[in-house]
Formats: C-alpha cells, sequence, structure tokens
C-alpha cells in the first residue's frame, strides 16, 4: 500500500503540468540529484534515472518529454536551456561478442559534461563520453556522438561543427 501510494506521488510530481508541477519538480529533483543549483525548471514528462549521479548548475531549463540517464555521471553547468524531447545519455550496450546476446553484454558507461550556458534543441541526443564546451548551441535534432569545443554550433547526425559563436 505505502510503495503504491509512493508511485502515485512519484507520477504526479513528474508528470503534473503548469507552475505548480515546476516548483514540485523543482523541490523533489533539488533533494533527489547529487548536486542542484537554484532557478531549476524541469516540464513535464522528463525521465531522469540515476539522479545520484547528476549534478545540474543554476538556471537550467529543460521543456517537456526529455530523458537524462544517469548510470554514469552527468555534469550540466550553469545556464543551460534543453528544449524538448532531448535524450542525455551516460551509457551504450556492448555488442562485441556474436557468441551472446547483446542484451545480455552489459553496457559500457562514460561520463557526460555539458558546460555553461550552453543551447540543446529540440530532439537532440547526447550519447555517452560526450563533452560539450561552454557557450555551445547543439541543434535540433542533432546526434552528439564526439565532443565539441566551447563556443562552437554543431549540427546534424552525427553532429559536427558549423562555425564558432566567437567569430560573430
Amino acid at each position: 500500500m505505502i510503495n503504491s501510494l509512493k508511485s502515485i506521488i512519484i507520477f504526479a510530481i513528474k508528470y503534473f503540468p503548469g507552475a505548480l508541477g515546476i516548483n514540485c519538480r523543482r523541490y523533489y529533483y533539488s533533494r533527489k540529484l547529487k548536486a542542484c543549483g537554484s532557478n531549476l525548471v524541469i516540464n513535464e514528462n522528463i525521465i531522469i534515472k540515476v539522479s545520484k549521479n547528476i549534478s545540474i548548475g543554476d538556471n537550467f531549463y529543460m521543456g517537456p518529454g526529455g530523458l537524462i540517464d544517469g548510470c554514469e555521471e552527468i555534469i550540466i553547468g550553469d545556464n543551460v536551456l534543453i528544449g524538448m524531447n532531448v535524450q542525455i545519455l551516460s551509457s551504450n550496450h556492448n555488442y562485441d561478442r556474436l557468441d551472446i546476446p547483446i542484451s545480455l553484454q552489459g553496457l559500457t558507461k562514460k561520463r557526460v559534461y555539458i558546460g555553461n550556458d550552453v543551447w540543446i534543441g529540440t530532439g537532440a541526443i547526447i550519447l555517452a563520453g560526450v563533452q560539450i564546451g561552454d557557450g555551445c548551441v547543439i541543434g535540433a535534432g542533432s546526434i552528439v556522438t564526439k565532443s565539441i569545443d566551447s563556443c562552437s554550433v554543431a549540427v546534424g547526425n552525427p553532429a559536427r561543427v558549423i562555425k564558432s559563436r566567437l567569430s560573430n
């Protein structure tokens, strides 16, 4: 009975829309995350797994429908904007052996770092082991498979740098 009640409360916190939902999630995740700065805005329908491995800085915004999977450490800096349906993953399936089903080969876990003043566009996917430097913009729908230097604009699948913000 108590586990069912706890599940209902967590469901309500994660999926309740509007300002009340955002405030409930701010309170909930400020206690669950490894570290949490001020002014955390997490919209509804977001899945955050293994929250004890996730650190988020000040002035964080995440649009609805995303995933942060903290199998390994994930560090997100200050003033980060994340669009809707973005996925941040810190693990990947092993698949090297043909004599063992992929589902039984375990995971490779790698740290993810997202710097300060970063904007990640709608539907982007950030893969395990990636570092995104300060001041970066990641275009909508991009799949980031390799680290991105500071102040870069990266787009595509796989994401590639198309320009530097320093040249503006």
